[in-house]
Order: C-alpha cells, then structure tokens, then sequence
C-alpha cells in the first residue's frame, strides 16, 4: 500500500471506515496516548527524561496526542509525503523517512520505541526484521510496544474490510505480536486488550482494566522490555 495517495484525506477515511461506531478518532488516539504514557511512567518514571520513537508515525497523529509528554519524540516512515505532512502540522516532534529495512539511528539512542497499527501492512516474512530493528534502537531495560488491530473482534474485523488503506491488512493474532517480541530478544513480554467500548467514561476505562486479559477488544498492546546485561548474565 502506497501510503502517499492517502496523505490529504487519511484522517476522514478512518473516520469514516469507524463511522459504524460511535467513537471519534481523535479519542481512540488519546485512549492509545494514555496507554503509552502509563506503561513508560510504570517503567521509568519520570516522564521528560524519555526518548521515544514512534516507527511507522505516518501523518503524525500519535505525535499530536504524545505531544508535551517526554523530552523529545521522533517519528520515522516510508512514505514521503506523509513524513513532510507531519512537519508541517505537528510542531515539537521530529520526523524522518526511512527505507523500511534499517531505522536511521544508532543503537540504544531511544528509552520507548512502538509502532502503532503498522505491523499488519509488513509482509509477514519481513516483521520480525522490523522488531529486531525496533529493539537495536532501544537502551537496555526500554520498552518497546507494538499497538494492533484484534482480528477476534467482529467489529474491527468490519472496520479494517471498510477502510481504504487497510486494503492489504493481514492482521495479527496476539501470540505473533508476542512472538515477533520474543525473537527481538525482549523479556517480561506481555499483552492487554484496549478498546471494549466507544466511550470513554472513567468507570467504562475501570471496567476495561479489568477486562483486559480477555482477547475480545478492538485493539492489544503487545510489549515487552530490553534485558539489561546483568538480566542476560
């Protein structure tokens, strides 16, 4: 999928393809945001310490909703016009095209790496490349986390099968997100289901807390942890 023919319009195409639900995008942003934040406070703590990455930012949306959070954000795609979109609509964040094979950056430069929807547009025999890479770029004891559609859940299923660019989308079932982390050489890996309801009400996210072990969201986190070289002794 050639995401350059997508740039202008992609926001109303994932609008529109979640128009069966009540939810706005900008709030399954913000629910994503949350997440991330809360996993690398759990992590590190102090929050304006942090580098992170985002792999496969696109437009820069999960930049505008992680903006003001962490010392400094950078973001990394294939496709051109979106990297040059993100530039000129989202200020405090930096953004860099790659090729999609080898991330711009030397080892251990980032505290958080993630790729956030992105996974199921990689051919199936080029994913795990694409976490080893996330992993080369992320210190010892970071966290790298990858965000993905959940192929159980009907709702998304109809989604994905509605939205234009999502044409090519070969979903992934929890387990191989686990997997790809697994081989990455990441430890303490786990998985949580986000995004049982459209709305987003304190008691709502409560019970979502406590749902989060059955697979029926409309979105995982699978993520895990760098091993320090004391871990690997």
């Amino acid at each position: 999928m050639d995401f350059n023919n997508h740039v202008q319009n992609y926001s109303n195409q994932v609008q529109q393809a979640i128009s069966v639900t009540s939810v706005k995008h900008e709030i399954i942003l913000a629910e994503k945001a949350d997440q991330l934040i809360n996993l690398s406070r759990q992590q590190f703590g102090d929050l304006a310490k942090l580098r992170v990455l985002d792999v496969g930012c696109g437009v820069g949306l999960m930049e505008s909703a992680l903006i003001g959070n962490f010392k400094s954000l950078v973001g990394v795609d294939v496709a051109s016009e979106s990297i040059e979109k993100a530039k000129e609509t989202v200020r405090g964040a930096e953004f860099f095209k790659y090729d999609g094979v080898k991330l711009p950056f030397e080892e251990a430069k980032f505290d958080v790496v993630f790729a956030c929807c992105v996974f199921h547009h990689i051919p199936a025999e080029q994913r795990s490349a694409v976490a080893q890479e996330m992993s080369r770029v992320c210190v010892n004891g970071g966290l790298v986390v990858i965000f993905e559609h959940n192929p159980l859940n009907p709702i998304t299923r109809l989604i994905v099968s509605r939205c234009e660019f999502d044409q090519d989308a070969v979903l992934l079932q929890t387990l191989e997100s686990k997997k790809l982390l697994r081989e990455a050489g990441l430890d303490k890996i786990s998985c949580k289901q986000i995004l049982y309801f459209p709305w987003r009400h304190k008691i709502l996210k409560a019970i979502e807390r406590l749902l989060s072990w059955i697979p029926l969201g409309a979105q995982y986190i699978a993520y895990g942890y760098k091993p320090t070289p004391k871990q690997l002794l």
